[in-house]
């Protein structure tokens, strides 16, 4: 990973994914779940990876996707979908061309979805936001 934003569209996107697949059971989530595999545990790069997860989930917090709060260093707990999180992953508008939702992107998941998916999904919530912002002012 190396573009920021792509990078937190990435993590943004497997936070919710988390949450897509356990429905509003609320979650414990730490920021090793999110960023294993894919940088070396104990390298600088690891040390920013969790700092981007804990902004990125308080950016999810804050703009209203999810609710929830930090309860460690890099620990969340109480991590839920909110009816707007719902509302934006349920939108069609995802995959236009095939009428396809996040939410069902994710439900069809058996393998594991590859990182450019979870960063559309990241980059899809964070446009519906500044669209729905945008409408609302």
């Amino acid at each position: 990973m190396t573009d920021p934003l792509r990078d937190s569209f990435e993590i943004a996107g497997k936070v919710l994914a988390h949450l897509v697949k356990d429905g509003l059971l609320k979650e414990k989530l730490n920021a090793n779940d999110v960023i294993n595999g894919y940088v070396d545990e104990d390298s600088d790069e690891a040390y920013r990876m969790r700092d981007l997860f804990c902004s990125v989930v308080e950016w999810l917090i804050s703009e209203g996707l999810i609710a929830g709060e930090r309860s460690g260093y890099y620990d969340f707990q109480g991590l839920q979908l909110t009816s707007k999180g719902i509302v934006a992953l349920q939108s069609p508008q995802f995959d236009s061309a095939n009428s396809k939702s996040a939410t069902s992107v994710i439900a069809a998941d058996e393998k594991g979805l590859s990182g450019d998916t979870y960063a559309k999904i990241g980059n899809f919530v964070g446009g519906f936001v500044g669209s729905f912002t945008k409408t609302v002012t």
